[in-house]
């Protein structure tokens, strides 16, 4: 086992994008998808949330068991990468 936070440098960059997860009942989570933007010291910044993306509806099983279609994990990629992208040029547009 690595030891990751000897790794870890401490530094983020200034937007993230989080997934969270909230049980729906009867074996249901939904995902919610939001960009970020840090608040805060850089080396122990704090979260807020900038902008609700998407969520989506996934069976517990699924995720606790790893058993989600190639279909579903493509389309969590696909949308994560995108809102990084997104902020990215955001932030080039803002010479932040």
């Amino acid at each position: 086992m690595s030891n990751l936070p000897e790794l870890d440098d401490g530094m983020r960059g200034t937007t993230a994008v989080s997934v969270s997860v909230r049980d729906e009942g009867e074996g249901r989570l939904r995902l919610i998808i939001d960009d970020l933007k840090q608040v805060g010291d850089q080396k122990y910044p704090s979260w807020e949330t900038y902008c609700f993306v998407t969520w989506a509806t996934i069976s517990r099983d699924e995720v606790c068991e790893f058993e989600f279609t190639d279909e579903q994990a493509l389309g969590l990629g696909q949308t994560v990468l995108a809102r990084l992208g997104a902020l990215l040029k955001g932030q080039e547009r803002r010479g932040s």
